[in-house]
Order: structure tokens, then C-alpha cells, then sequence
């Protein structure tokens, strides 16, 4: 160790115990320093002070999770008994679940768990994990002081990085001292940045700064190779993956699963494909927690080149995950309907599992904006096996989002907790375990049945539990608290408090920065209803556009696609009533394009999202009823009017927010048009609505809801003003981050794409291609591709293609004009711009509901070589607007460069075909007998070394010579003892089978090769021939078929002469031998009468 590290690192144990000296010496260097074990014990017995902790952030190993943090504790706690383990747990305030992981890690080494993690959840679990660490820490040092070394920290992990700056920067009172090494030459790794930069700012805020120089050269660290991977260490490589996994450190797990899955598939095939497996399993299982689905989605495609029953199911489970997540439930049941399970996955908890994910679907993914608000049936048994195994996490999400929706036991139950069974037993579990998380669900989800049944006051109320359970710390929670909140007063007609409200929101989001500027998005959005209620127009339609525009930007398309309709309808009333009816025409032009695929349909089919449909429904139709009304087209107003009424009973209540306006407008029209008993038909009825609103209870102690939410009493304006600027300044800062990452990812997927498309040996086999395609779509959300080759000669067809349309010759030509005229590709989606320009095309692809596509042609010498659609249909969810639903420029110009190389790749493989095909044909040139199409000499040669290339064997030969040929030939002509050979080469292949071969050894000779025969085998062979030219009349039929004019007797048929040998071969020079014996066979025959065989006795 360097004389200069020692000092310091003695200086700082020196005042180990001392809470008010600086707990914290940072030395910056600029190369890296060898520190080893051996020389810390050794100063450590010198000293004779604190417990020194080193750790290493070194290449060639996987990190522990939370390095050197998970050490310590192991040191301090693992001689504890279970009574002062759990009291010191208690003490520091560890999450229940986590106390099982920790256990396990203290007496086993493995994070384990007994109950599956729920992904909602992760955040707030890696919140708690990291305070549990904290605090324990903490509690360590208090019982006795250490110091840790940390060497190299520019390599740990994001966890660790928190804790360090966290213990730096604490006010409590502990004893923890740190000496902390880093290399300023070298950068944390990208997925580390803004950790490792808030440290930085930490240190050299609160901790001592050296700076070192150059080292000698025995303290420099030696060169080290990065990961090693083999068969033996494996186990221990997997052990730490899930240790990384179990313990909530995902962006490290990712880091490193992402480097070992990539080495195991490139360079370690001989790895087992066991091991292979597992990475694979943790690696889409951590992208899953991580919330990018297309990814995972992709890499489940690489469980087919693993194979084998268990990697289709773990593909099936995990698909089914990631779709369920993204909010594609059928999609999700259909992957979970492909698994097969037997009889003995019970004790492996497939069956469990798979059952649970189904539940889990049934009940909108337990997503916090998908309640149903109606009852799911879970049978008993199910229930008592969850208990028994321990998940009674997962028993209370069911209980919540399963069973109790009853408005009328919602509202009794804020003064009686009993007036909700299951859901009571759930939530009081929940807060007795500390889980924030599902005690907001639950209060959230008891507020929107009170909200979706009029009842606002009483949602309030429980919005204000959901703030009192999360202790009014800032977070995305408190900000969905507050827009609920100012939703309810605005359906109340407070619109003052509800401007309130949403100001709050919006000083929220400024004070939490980052990613919660997407929020912004929805209080614009319920910000455009408060206005709109209050017929405010103009404001009304500043926020809509304001909303519009961060979600445009952002890449935040609501998360339906039929909410655009929605947004785009209530635009174009506020247009109208603005009298801006050009604006108020291309907003109503928008809105129908979402709502192709839905309108007069199938309502049905979307399940607990139909009351969502219909509200769009309604706004569409009524804005389009008072454009009408506007233009004095009656009938076409009425018919739309008539329409909208069909919806608005079903719409969701923001959906209804203008259904004042409507009831108004509806009178007017009928009044305009005669209709006196409609219209007072629609008086009565505004008249009962109107008494209906006087009628509804008050709010108990709503008027201290304010108060209790710190809700000021600024100025609505005066609130968009002062943030204005801000929210701007984020949208633009986020917008960067999310290309940054979306150019990340996409590079990183390019890279892998073009590794495996560059392995694939035939690109034409369906498997390969599947694999190929199938990683690109999921990557990208795609519905489906279309690929379309156009060859040089021929017409073309379709390479590959997945969807469900019909590409023949016309629609071919087509394509081709389209692309001969653009010569360039294009994208093109609903939210960006109009099929118009397109529809030559996108016609050919169901148009109504094509949500975005995009085509791209390849062009070789100016001759369209071949074009690729990929294409994106409409969809709804409810869950998840984070999948992709639009093929922009950026990815307009990854699909060119993957699909050039797909389409090099292609082009390649079937010149490669190509090349086949000639080498086949020169091959079965030079060992085929072009004549008759067995084989000649050559081949008979080839054949011949094949066979003796193992060893020795017996064989028998039949030499042939035709008798009478060249009288056939000399009187008929070359033509007809052409077709004579052709049918006598038939007659000789049928007759020996597949066992052996016939070859024509020159003119009229042949040679019928059977290995392994014996003589008596031979000699039937020669009866058999005999017998079949006798069948055939000695082709005296063949000869009248091509003869005409001429007699044709007995003394023109062909009959043959056959020698026959056998014996044991090794080399062509002992079948040289055999055929020679099988010649002098065959002269003698030729002596005597002809038509009869010999038979060497040799």
C-alpha cells in the first residue's frame, strides 16, 4: 500500500468514535492503486483501533448487492441470535419481506425470498431496502465504530453510491468512517451517470479532498481481464446475479446479466444450455421490473434457440408478464393458455404461479388506474394455498381489487371499517406491514367508486386518507392525490379549490423535477375540465393544447388511444363556442380517426374499458351534432345528437363534465327545428338533473380538506405563470433523456440484432427467420411485417409476413409504383399526421385500424430489390401508455439500417442458394449420365469411395451388356435406342432398388453395384431382371410406339447378357479386380446364346 493511502487511512481510524470530526477523506487519483487484504490486516493489527472493512470494486468479478454494505452487516449481525436480530430489525425499521431476504443472506449467502416480488411495488421496496441498509449501518457502528476502505469506487453500483453520499451527508449521530479511493481518469459506467455525479457534488461538499499523483510501479493495479465464465464457476456467477436481483440493485443486475447472457450466446456455446437458461430467466425477468416491455418481450425470442419444454415455458410465463404489464391481457392469456403443465410441477409452483398471474390478469394487472369496480370470483382452495405458501401480500391485492365493490359499503366505510370484509381484513394487513403502496391503492380505489357514483365529497375524503397514509412526503402519489382532488371539487362546482388543487400539483412536480413532468400532462388536461365547466373557453383550450403538447413531445399518448379522440373532441367544442369552426373542423377530423376501429362495433370486446369507449363516443357525436347545428345541417345534428345520447349514460363522469353544455345545445336544436315535445321532453329532464345535483349529500368535514392538503389560495394564473417556465425548462430536459435513452436502447438492440442476423446460416429456414423478425417486432411494439422480395426475373411474392392481408400480383405492382415513384421510405401514424398521402398503400392494410406504419424500399441499380412494412394496429389499455404506437423518423431510420442488413443478408443467402443449386447441377453433371439419369462412371467412382471410406465389405456386381442393341440402333436411329437405354435404366433402378446402384458404364453397358449381397442374392437379381424384360415383351412395345411404317417382330427385342462377381473390397483397386472378373463372366455369356448370365465361382 502507498506510504500516502496509509496516512490517510490512519488519520481517519484515528477518529473512528468521534462524531463531530469529518467522517469522510475522498482521494481523487489518477491511476489505479493495488490495495491488498493481506496489507489491511496487517495495518489493522497495527492500529489495534476500529474494524477495517475493504472492498474492492474490481472487473473480474460480479459485485455483491450493495457492496461493501451487505459485508458489514454479515460481520456484525450474522453471531446474533434470532431474538436480537429480529429486535435490531425492529429497531432499524426493516420492511417484513425484507427481514426474510436478509436472514437467508446472513446464514446462506442467497437473497432469497418466500413470496414473488409485485411489481408495483418495486420502487417503494428498493426505498425501503436502501433505508433498511442505512439504518442497520447505522446500528452497526453505534455498537462498535469501523472504517471502510473503498478502492476503486468509481465501479460500484448506484446503491451503494446513495448510501456512501447518504452517510456522508447524514446529520445523524453515527460512527461510520470512510476512506474512499476513485480514479479520476476513468467514468462510471452510463447507466451510473447521475449517481455518480450527485456523489461527486457530495464530496466535494462534505468530505476531505486529497489529490495523489502517479504511484510506483508496484502499487500500480495490474491489468485485469474482465468477467470469466465457465462451466465451473457458473453456479457462483448465478448465485450473485440473483443475489443482485433479490436485493432490488436492477440497474446492476441489468448491467451485468446483459454482459453475461451476451457472452454465454457468443462466446461460451459450450456453456450448458441449463446455465444459459437461468441468465436468460433473470435477465427478461429484471428488464420486466425495470418497466421496458418491448425489450423483455424481445429477449423472451431467444429462449427458441435454447430449446426444450422448460425454456417454452419460462418464455410463455415471461411473455405473459410483460404483456400484462403493458396492458395487452389477451395477449397475456394467450401466452399463459400455451403453457403446458404435468403432474409434477406442483411441488415446483408453476401451476401456482401461472394460476396467480391469471388472477392477476382478470383483475387489470392490479394496476393502480384499472379498477373494475365489480366483484372477481377466486375459488377457496386458491385463497387457503396462497395462505399456506406465504403470499399474503398477494392475498390482499386480490381481496382489494376481487371482491367488496359496493358503493353503498365504499361510503360507510370511512366511519365503519367492518362495512367492507375482505377489503378491511386487506387493508388493516397492509398497514400493519408498512405497505404504502397498497394502502394508497386501497383508498384509491374505494374514491373512484365514490366518484364514479356522484358521491365527490366522499371521494375526497378518501384521497385525504391516501395523503395522511403517505405522511404528505412529495412523490407522483401526493401529485394524483391533489388532480383527484381538484377533479372532485370541479364536478362539485368549486372550481376555486379545484384550481387550488391543481396548482399544488403543478408546484409539485417543479419541486420533484425529472420524470414527473409527465404528470404535468394530466393536470393540464383536468385543469382543461375545471375551465370547460366554468365555460371558459379560451382557457379551456390553452390547457387542452399545453396537455397535448407535453404528451406529443414526450412520447405520452394517453393511455388509450381512444383518450386522443376524447382530447381532440373537447378541442373542438371549445373551438365552437370560440366561433373558431375552422379549427373546431380539423380537431373533429382528428378525433374520428381514433375512433375508425370503434365506432358501430364492438363495444363489447373491451370489457371493463367500455365505459371509456362510449364517453368518447358521446363527446365525438355531440361535438360533431353541434357543428352541424353551427352549419344548419338539422338532420345531420339530430342523427348525432340521437347518437351521443345512446353514450353518455355509460360515459366515465370527466367524459360527462360537458354534459350541461349538451343538454342545452340538444334543447336548442330541437327547439330550432320544431320538436316542441322533445324540447320539453329535455327541459324536464336538465330540470331533474338540476334537482338531482341540489340533492346530493354534503361533505362531512369536507371543508378542512384544504387545509389538511396545504392547498394555497393562489391565484390559478398567477400559479400557471410562476411555473410555466419551469415546466417548459423540464419538458425540454426530459424530452432529451428519453431520446438519450431511446437511442441507448436502440443501439444496444441494433448491436445484438446484427451479432445474432451475422450467426444465422440460413436466413430462409422459417425457424430463423421467425427468430429474427420476432426480435424485431417486440423490440419495436409492432402488430406485424411484411416483407416482399422483387427479383430480377419472375414476378416476386411475399419473403415473410404475419399479418393478415392479401398481397397478390395487383397489390405487388402497386407497392412497386408506389416506391419506383417515391424512391424513399416513409412513417407515418394518426398522431403525427394523415394516411392521405399514403392511401395508395395503406389501403392494403385494413386502414381502419392501421394506428402507424411504415415502409421502406431497396433499391439495387435503381431496380426495387425488395420492401419492408411493419406495421402498429389500434389497441386499448387501460393499464399502460408506455408501449409504442408510432413509427417516427428516428425509428424510420433504424428499421433502414437493420432491414439493409437483413435484406444484405437475404440476398446473400439466396446467392448462396444459388451457388448451391450450380455447384448440385455441375456435380450431378459430372457423376450423372445425362442420357438416363443414373449414375455414369464418375459417379460410380465417387459413390464407390464413400462406401469404402469406413473399411472393408463384401459386394456384388452385375456387368450388363445389351443384346441386339446395335441392330435397334443402326435400323431405328439414334433417337428411338435413346429412348430404349431411358427405359431400360427404369427397368434396372426398379429392380435393385434403394440397396444398391445402377450405372452406365458406357454405350450399351451397365453395372448394377449391391453391397453386402451374397451370389445366390445376385443371381435372383439377374432372374428378376430377366423376368421384368420378359414382362415388357423385350420393349418390343417401346419400338412401335417410335417406329411407325415398318414390321416389328420377335427378332427386334432387346434382351441382355449379365456377369456376375462378388467378393470382399477394401480399395478401388479391388473393385477394378471385381469388375474385371465380372467381364470374363460377362464375354462368356456373350459366347453362348446371349440373354443368359454367368456367375465367376473365384
Amino acid at each position: 500500500m502507498d506510504y500516502r493511502v496509509e496516512q490517510a487511512v490512519e488519520r481517519i481510524a484515528e477518529l473512528a468514535g468521534d462524531t463531530e470530526q469529518a467522517r469522510c477523506l475522498v482521494i481523487r487519483l489518477y491511476d489505479d492503486i493495488e490495495i491488498t487484504d493481506r496489507e489491511i490486516k496487517k495495518f489493522e493489527r497495527q492500529m489495534n483501533g476500529p474494524k477495517i472493512f475493504f472492498c474492492e470494486y474490481g472487473q473480474e468479478n460480479i459485485q455483491e448487492p450493495f457492496m461493501p454494505f451487505t459485508g458489514v452487516l454479515g460481520d456484525y449481525l450474522r453471531e446474533l441470535g434470532e431474538d436480537a436480530l429480529e429486535q435490531a430489525f425492529e429497531q432499524c425499521g426493516v420492511y417484513s419481506s425484507h427481514r426474510e431476504i436478509f436472514r437467508s443472506y446472513l446464514k446462506t449467502g442467497r437473497a432469497e425470498r418466500r413470496e414473488d416480488l409485485i411489481l408495483d411495488e418495486i420502487a417503494f421496496e428498493r426505498r425501503r431496502m436502501e433505508r433498511a441498509l442505512f439504518d442497520l449501518a447505522v446500528w452497526c457502528s453505534r455498537q462498535r465504530p469501523f472504517v471502510l476502505i473503498l478502492n476503486s469506487f468509481q465501479r460500484a453500483g448506484g446503491p451503494a453510491m446513495r448510501l456512501v453520499r447518504e452517510l456522508m451527508e447524514s446529520a445523524d449521530s453515527h460512527m461510520v468512517h470512510m476512506v474512499i479511493l476513485y480514479d479520476a481518469l476513468e467514468n462510471a459506467a452510463s447507466y451510473l451517470r447521475e449517481n455518480w455525479e450527485e456523489w461527486l457534488e457530495a464530496a466535494g461538499r462534505r468530505g476531505q479532498l486529497l489529490e495523489f499523483g502517479s504511484f510506483l510501479k508496484r502499487n500500480q493495479k495490474p491489468v485485469r481481464e474482465g468477467i470469466r465464465l465457465s462451466g465451473e464457476n457458473m453456479e457462483d456467477v448465478i448465485l450473485r446475479l440473483r443475489n443482485l436481483t433479490g436485493m432490488l440493485d436492477l440497474r446492476q443486475a441489468e448491467h451485468y446479466l446483459d454482459i453475461v447472457n451476451r457472452r454465454l450466446n457468443i462466446e461460451n456455446s459450450t456453456i450448458p444450455g441449463e446455465y444459459r437458461m437461468q441468465v436468460l430467466v433473470l435477465y427478461v425477468y429484471v428488464v420486466i421490473c425495470l418497466g421496458n416491455y418491448p425489450r423483455a418481450l424481445s429477449l423472451c425470442q431467444l429462449f427458441g434457440n435454447i430449446g426444450g419444454e422448460q425454456a417454452e415455458r419460462h418464455q410463455n410465463y415471461l411473455s405473459a408478464l410483460a404483456y400484462m404489464r403493458s396492458g395487452r391481457m389477451g395477449q397475456a392469456r394467450e401466452c399463459l393458455r400455451r403453457i403446458r403443465l404435468e403432474e409434477g410441477d406442483q411441488g415446483e409452483m408453476w401451476d401456482f404461479r401461472v394460476r396467480m398471474l391469471r388472477t392477476e390478469i382478470c383483475m387489470g394487472g392490479w394496476n393502480r388506474m384499472n379498477f373494475l369496480l365489480s366483484d372477481v370470483p377466486v375459488e377457496g382452495k386458491f385463497l387457503l394455498r396462497a395462505e399456506r405458501l406465504g403470499f399474503y401480500n398477494h392475498l390482499a391485492y386480490m381481496r382489494i381489487y376481487g371482491s367488496d365493490n359496493d358503493v353503498e359499503g365504499a361510503l360507510r366505510f370511512l366511519d365503519d371499517e367492518t362495512a367492507l370484509p375482505d377489503f378491511g381484513r386487506a387493508l388493516a394487513w397492509a398497514k400493519s406491514v408498512g405497505n404504502e403502496v397498497l394502502v394508497d391503492k386501497a383508498y384509491c380505489r374505494n374514491g373512484m367508486i365514490a366518484a364514479n357514483s356522484g358521491y365527490y365529497h366522499m371521494s375526497n375524503r378518501y384521497h385525504l386518507k391516501c395523503f395522511e397514509a403517505m405522511g404528505g412526503t412529495d412523490s407522483l402519489e401526493l401529485g394524483r392525490v391533489y388532480n383527484g382532488v381538484g377533479f372532485n371539487y370541479t364536478m362539485l362546482r368549486e372550481y376555486q379549490a379545484a384550481g387550488n388543487a391543481f396548482a399544488a400539483a403543478l408546484q409539485l412536480y417543479c419541486r420533484l423535477g425529472g420524470a414527473a413532468v409527465r404528470e404535468a400532462a394530466g393536470t393540464f388536461y383536468y385543469m382543461g375540465l375545471n375551465a370547460l365547466a366554468q365555460e371558459r373557453f379560451a382557457a379551456a383550450l390553452n390547457y387542452f393544447e399545453r396537455s397535448m403538447d407535453i404528451m406529443g413531445r414526450l412520447g405520452l399518448y394517453g393511455q388509450r388511444f381512444c383518450d386522443l379522440s376524447q382530447f381532440y373532441s373537447l378541442m373542438a367544442l371549445c373551438s365552437m363556442y370560440e366561433r373558431n369552426t375552422t379549427s373546431a373542423r380539423v380537431y373533429l377530423s382528428r378525433a374520428g380517426q381514433f375512433l375508425e376501429h370503434v365506432d358501430g362495433c364492438v363495444l363489447p370486446r373491451f370489457g371493463s374499458a367500455r365505459a371509456s369507449v362510449c364517453g368518447d363516443l358521446f363527446l365525438y357525436h355531440y361535438a360533431t351534432g353541434l357543428n352541424a347545428m353551427l352549419g344548419r345541417d338539422y338532420q345531420q345534428a339530430l342523427d348525432c345528437m340521437e347518437a351521443a345520447e345512446e353514450q353518455i349514460g355509460v360515459a366515465r363522469p370527466d367524459q360527462r363534465i360537458c354534459g350541461g353544455l349538451y343538454r342545452r345545445d340538444r334543447l336548442e336544436l330541437f327547439v330550432r327545428t320544431g320538436r316542441m315535445e322533445e324540447a320539453e321532453a329535455e327541459r324536464s329532464r336538465i330540470r331533474r338533473e338540476e334537482e338531482r345535483e341540489r340533492r346530493l349529500p354534503a361533505g362531512g368535514g369536507d371543508s378542512l380538506i384544504p387545509t389538511a392538503l396545504n392547498l394555497a389560495e393562489t391565484p390559478e394564473n398567477e400559479t400557471v405563470e410562476a411555473v410555466e417556465r419551469e415546466i417548459e425548462r423540464m419538458v425540454r430536459s426530459w424530452e432529451k433523456e428519453c431520446r438519450y435513452r431511446e437511442q441507448k436502447n436502440n443501439r444496444r438492440f441494433v448491436s445484438s440484432w446484427i451479432r445474432i442476423l451475422s450467426n444465422v446460416d440460413d436466413i430462409g429456414r422459417r425457424d430463423r427467420l421467425e427468430l429474427m423478425v420476432g426480435l424485431f417486432e417486440r423490440y419495436f411494439g409492432l402488430d406485424g411485417l411484411l416483407i416482399i422480395r422483387f427479383p430480377a426475373e419472375g414476378n416476386g411474392g411475399v419473403f415473410y409476413s404475419d399479418l393478415d392481408c392479401a398481397v397478390g400480383e395487383r397489390e405487388r405492382r402497386v407497392i412497386c409504383r408506389f416506391f419506383e415513384m417515391r424512391q424513399k421510405g416513409f412513417a407515418v401514424s394518426r398522431f403525427t399526421g394523415h394516411f392521405g398521402q399514403y392511401r395508395e398503400v395503406t389501403e392494403l392494410f385494413d386502414e381502419d385500424r392501421l394506428c402507424s406504419i411504415a415502409g421502406i424500399p431497396f433499391f439495387n441499380n435503381n431496380r426495387l430489390e425488395c420492401a419492408v412494412f411493419a406495421v402498429i394496429y389500434m389497441r386499448d389499455s387501460n393499464i399502460d401508455g408506455t408501449g409504442n404506437c408510432v413509427i417516427g423518423e428516428e425509428q424510420l431510420d433504424v428499421f433502414e439500417m437493420l432491414f439493409y442488413q437483413f435484406n444484405s443478408v437475404i440476398c446473400r443467402s439466396e446467392k448462396d442458394a444459388e451457388l448451391r443449386r450450380v455447384q448440385e447441377e455441375l456435380r450431378r453433371a459430372a457423376t450423372t449420365d445425362q442420357l438416363t439419369g443414373i449414375l455414369n462412371r464418375e459417379g460410380f467412382y465417387r459413390r464407390l469411395r464413400g462406401l469404402l471410406a469406413h473399411g472393408g465389405r463384401q459386394m456384388g456386381l452385375l456387368y450388363i451388356d445389351l443384346d441386339n442393341f446395335k441392330n435397334c440402333n443402326d435400323r431405328f436411329g439414334h433417337q428411338v435406342g435413346d429412348a430404349v437405354l431411358r427405359e431400360i435404366a427404369r427397368v434396372f433402378e426398379a429392380v435393385c432398388g434403394q440397396s444398391g446402384a445402377v450405372v452406365r458404364f458406357g454405350g450399351d453397358e451397365f453395372v448394377i453395384c449391391a453391397p453386402n449381397a451374397k451370389k445366390e442374392e445376385l443371381e435372383e437379381l439377374a432372374r428378376r431382371i430377366y423376368g421384368e424384360l420378359e414382362r415388357r415383351e423385350y420393349f418390343l412395345g417401346t419400338l412401335r410406339r417410335h417406329v411407325s411404317g415398318e414390321l416389328i417382330d420377335g427378332r427386334d427385342g432387346i434382351s441382355c447378357s449379365i456377369g456376375i462377381a462378388c467378393g470382399r473390397v477394401a480399395s478401388v483397386q479391388d473393385v477394378n479386380r471385381l469388375l474385371l472378373r465380372a467381364d470374363n463372366m460377362l464375354y462368356e455369356a456373350k459366347k453362348g446364346t446371349k440373354g443368359i448370365y454367368f456367375v465367376s465361382h473365384e
